[in-house]
């Protein structure tokens, strides 16, 4: 883990090494960046290490409470208010977070006011609107729309999760756009905190699936409701508080006509997810569903690596003009690519690896299928790492319409893919197509990338770090034989895949000498978390200079 989290603030590093060359203006701007980036990146890791970590127990909770058959149910109610959420935004959240960024970069602060009040009244709107569809056509979409007519009261009680999360990831906008990610992380762990405390409560006490649900709303309304509460209540501190106050009208447009080929590619991600979620029970059980819901939270663990990054760089590309500092976005783009791999590549590998014991010892026996599911869905993690950085990568600089037709070419393989592979070969054909179907929109972006800013991906780094992951699985493997309980083998196993992926790393010239220096001055910026990249950073740089003392000495042999 402590390898992990100086692995996070890492992608920032070429901007240091880069910024001696450069002059103290462009020092100062990217400088600023870099830092506020990482601190961001910090903040959302420990926050969303706490929330997910929370959010993991009440999901085993529920999962054992409830046994494979309803949790299956559960998973499949939870699709629908999911799905109408996705006509909730129009684009305002992450024109929040770019404007919100570039005014605070530019010192003019006070005209975010607006742009808050705005985009959180919006959202209120918009989601009240949209919840009263469920409410009142549940038992339709219960029969027509995920083939499960017994689900039809559990989908008006979910319907309210559509409020919550409206609220929660627009107030989550605005603290990420005014680098204030600590509070983002605050109110997600509030949410996870509830669920686990309603949740089993109320399934304890005879209400099963609705108890389940009730629980999950529960969650994000109140964590949704204090989050824009607080956002609002930004607009009263001295340093956003505007004397002018302008219509909401004209705050609107610009934020809708900006985030709209943003929202379009997020309506379209977001029916492909809805859409499988729907494929799901047209083929499958609710027994298979249920173990797919398992393995697919695993993948939560990934997503503690990857939302931090994710979310730290969106604003972060948003501070730079392609068309003033393209060299310095160069950098910036490439040590992004490079850092990020070098955290998910080991994740995935890892988790594939301890499929059956992370399944058996969190969950319990009776999801026999969830671990071969989870080897298989775990590539879909190597897929994400690529796509992560180069949607935020074009997004951040404002050239939306790049990710916007790579989703559509994403929806246009994935609908048929996984129809037809869910129809002959269920939750593996799913699973499969969503592997081929995600290859496409990243060749498409990294084409973009290189066509029209001669950016490109270094595959030999990529490389590197593959091997140095596959080589770390080796003894990995091995020591799981010497014990049979769950736990000592997960345990086990997590401490000789770090040690020896933290070994390997270096010696394939995974991490050089110019990192491990570039992350020292990174580490001054995150509090006590410095401590743990201290005893990191020693004994990388200790086995690089034990690999240039052997390499001068085999030369002068």
């Amino acid at each position: 883990m402590d390898g992990r989290i100086a692995c996070v603030c890492a992608w920032v590093n070429g901007r240091l090494s880069y910024m001696q060359e450069k002059g103290s203006s462009e020092e100062t701007k990217a400088t600023g960046a870099a830092r506020e980036a990482v601190k961001g990146s910090v903040f959302l890791f420990i926050g969303n290490t706490f929330s997910i970590a929370v959010s993991s127990v009440a999901s085993i909770v529920i999962a054992r409470l409830l046994g494979p058959s309803d949790y299956g149910l559960y998973s499949v109610t939870l699709a629908v208010p999911y799905m109408m959420l996705l006509f909730t935004d129009f684009g305002v959240n992450p024109a929040l977070v770019r404007f919100a960024a570039r005014l605070h970069s530019e010192r003019r602060s006070r005209l975010i006011a607006n742009l808050i009040r705005a985009g959180v009244y919006f959202e209120l709107v918009t989601a009240i609107l949209i919840v009263l569809i469920p409410i009142f056509l549940a038992d339709i979409l219960a029969l027509h729309v995920v083939n499960r007519p017994d689900a039809t009261f559990f989908i008006r009680i979910a319907s309210f999760t559509i409020l919550g999360s409206a609220l929660l990831a627009t107030s989550s906008s605005v603290f990420v756009g005014l680098d204030e990610m600590d509070k983002a992380a605050t109110f997600s762990i509030l949410s996870s905190i509830i669920k686990l405390i309603v949740s089993p409560t109320l399934i304890v006490l005879g209400f099963g699936v609705a108890g389940a649900v009730a629980g999950h709303v529960s969650g994000v309304v109140i964590a949704g409701a204090f989050g824009s509460l607080t956002a609002l209540r930004i607009r009263e501190s001295p340093e956003y508080r505007s004397d002018i106050y302008s219509g909401l009208l004209s705050n609107l447009t610009p934020m809708v006509r900006y985030g709209m080929p943003l929202y379009a590619s997020t309506l379209m991600g977001g029916i492909l997810n809805q859409y499988h979620a729907i494929v799901l029970p047209w083929f499958t059980s609710n027994v298979e569903i249920g173990n797919y819901s398992i393995a697919t939270v695993f993948s939560a663990g990934v997503a503690l690596l990857m939302t931090p990054i994710s979310t730290a760089l969106f604003p972060a590309f948003s501070k730079f003009d392609p068309r003033g500092n393209l060299r310095e976005l160069k950098g910036f783009f490439l040590q992004s690519l490079r850092y990020t791999f070098l955290l998910i590549v080991p994740a995935s590998f890892f988790i594939a690896l301890s499929s059956e014991d992370l399944v058996s010892l969190f969950y319990g026996t009776e999801y026999v299928q969830a671990p071969l599911y989870l080897r298989l869905y775990s590539t879909t993690f190597l897929l994400a790492g690529f796509s992560l950085v180069l949607t935020n990568f074009f997004n951040g600089i404002g050239r939306t319409d790049i990710p916007l037709r790579a989703t559509l070419i994403h929806l246009c393989a994935a609908i048929p893919f996984s129809l037809l592979f869910t129809s002959f070969y269920g939750v593996v054909g799913l699973i499969s197509a969503t592997i081929v179907s995600a290859m496409l929109p990243i060749a498409y972006m990294a084409w973009g990338a290189r066509h029209e800013y001669g950016l490109g991906i270094d595959t030999k780094r990529f490389t590197r770090t593959l091997m140095a992951s596959f080589l770390s699985s080796i003894p990995t493997l091995a020591s799981t034989v010497l014990s049979h309980s769950h736990a000592i083998r997960l345990v086990l196993a997590a401490f000789v895949f770090g040690a020896t992926c933290l070994t390997i790393a270096p010696l394939l010239r995974v991490i050089e000498h110019e990192d491990v220096a570039n992350l020292r001055k990174i580490s001054e910026n995150v509090g006590w978390a410095s401590h743990i990249f201290v005893l990191v950073l020693s004994y990388e740089e200790r086995i690089l200079h034990a690999r240039y003392r052997r390499s001068v000495n085999g030369h002068h042999a």
